[in-house]
């Protein structure tokens, strides 16, 4: 028996969706079947038909959007973000975010290659000390590493701890995120930036972050989540 073999029956690995035993190695997270089912986001990331692009009309320009995966609250692949997010799971945020870079470095190669700089939503120290990670950087990790990215940690900060968006309504939402974001000056060479969360719901979150990433800075930006958030 190969070492690998003897692992997965002292420590058996079981897929995050469907809860079956997985035995192969590129069986990571999700089973054969399960990785193969992911209900992945495919829209051009400039596209008027765009639903993270029409997300923002009206509120703030934003020249590109893009995501890995539709989210639903009821669908088994909802499981993966609480994985991530709750349960100490920053492996699996840096695994999909791979996987979303390597989604767009195929279809979207060109359009990326203007972004200078990623910048991850922040939270405040308290929360990242509670929980020990930011969600959203690891999943800019992911993508850092399939497409060489240059990732910005430090401009844009949330001064402001507001409670979780979770169980608000889009109004409720809107408001509190308004007035949680500073950021600073970023280099002169910095023309365009994309900002990156988790899940992409009502926008408001990503909303505030532009605000204040534009209240210093005359630069494009574009919006990418692991996740968007059908209506």
């Amino acid at each position: 028996m190969k070492f690998k073999d003897w692992l997965d029956v002292v420590f058996p690995r079981y897929c995050l969706v469907c809860g079956k035993s997985v035995f192969e190695a590129y069986e990571n997270f999700l089973c054969i079947a399960c990785f193969a089912n992911l209900p992945l986001f495919i829209f051009s990331i400039e596209a008027a038909n765009n639903p993270i692009i029409k997300t923002f009309w009206g509120r703030c320009e934003v020249r590109y959007g893009g995501a890995l995966l539709v989210y639903q609250s009821g669908s088994p692949y909802s499981q993966l973000f609480k994985e991530i997010k709750y349960r100490d799971r920053p492996d699996l945020g840096r695994y999909l975010g791979y996987s979303l870079g390597l989604q767009m470095r195929k279809r979207h190669a060109a359009a990326l290659a203007e972004i200078d700089v990623w910048i991850p939503v922040p939270m405040t120290r308290k929360k990242l000390a509670s929980r020990g990670y930011n969600q959203a950087v690891c999943i800019a990790e992911g993508i850092q590493s399939s497409l060489g990215i240059s990732l910005e940690l430090n401009a844009l900060e949330r001064i402001k701890d507001r409670g979780s968006q979770t169980r608000k309504s889009r109004i409720e939402r809107w408001l509190n995120a308004k007035s949680v974001y500073v950021c600073a000056p970023l280099a002169a060479h910095v023309k365009h930036v994309a900002i990156i969360d988790d899940v992409l719901t009502t926008g408001a979150t990503i909303e505030a972050c532009i605000e204040a990433v534009r209240m210093k800075n005359d630069v494009k930006i574009s919006v990418f989540a692991l996740g968007y958030t059908e209506s």
